[in-house]
């Protein structure tokens, strides 16, 4: 039996909104790891902010307050039923380098049959991103082996809620003073 499809209408992912209880880290994690930047966000009635590439597509929303705990009070944490993020970046030896400057933990993938690395980092919230490089336009790639301590296995979680915000708060402090 053949199954019928529709005709393509969905063409790529517009924006991924995440739920946070710390705004203010949130939004620098993403602009000193991803070079992100604020943008103008509609006048909703709870924080947030929405964070864009450099062409001013803002691809993550983030709603802060009342939206970003849950109803016992608790900030929603983690990606749930959604395993993680997929970001497709460039310069991969910038990205390895500030995460070792912040101090943050990540894995890596190369994509078998593919010319695709993965760099895997939790956020302050502990969604998972994926960053998504092609080594033919990454020479920084080439020359880069993944060391044991450094390979991504799907499914072995490697977050630290505490020990994330305060690496970040640590470095972001020294940033700004």
């Amino acid at each position: 039996m053949q199954t019928k499809t529709a005709a393509p209408i969905a063409k790529s992912i517009a924006h991924v909104a995440i739920k946070v209880d710390d705004l203010e880290l949130t939004c620098k994690f993403y602009e000193v790891v991803l070079g992100l930047t604020k943008g103008t966000r509609p006048s909703f009635d709870y924080p947030g902010a929405w964070l864009s590439c450099q062409d001013g597509s803002p691809i993550i929303h983030l709603y802060g307050g009342d939206q970003g705990i849950d109803s016992s009070g608790n900030p929603y944490l983690g990606t749930l039923a959604v395993d993680h993020v997929s970001i497709n970046c460039n310069d991969y030896g910038k990205v390895i380098s500030i995460l070792g400057k912040v101090g943050l933990y990540w894995r890596e993938f190369d994509v078998p049959d593919t010319s695709l690395r993965q760099v895997f980092v939790y956020d302050p919230n502990g969604v998972l991103l994926e960053l998504t490089f092609d080594k033919a336009q990454e020479p920084d790639i080439s020359r880069s082996k993944i060391s044991d301590q450094k390979m991504y296995t799907a499914n072995v979680p490697f977050f630290n809620l505490e020990a994330t915000r305060d690496t970040l708060n640590v470095f972001l402090s020294e940033l700004y003073g």
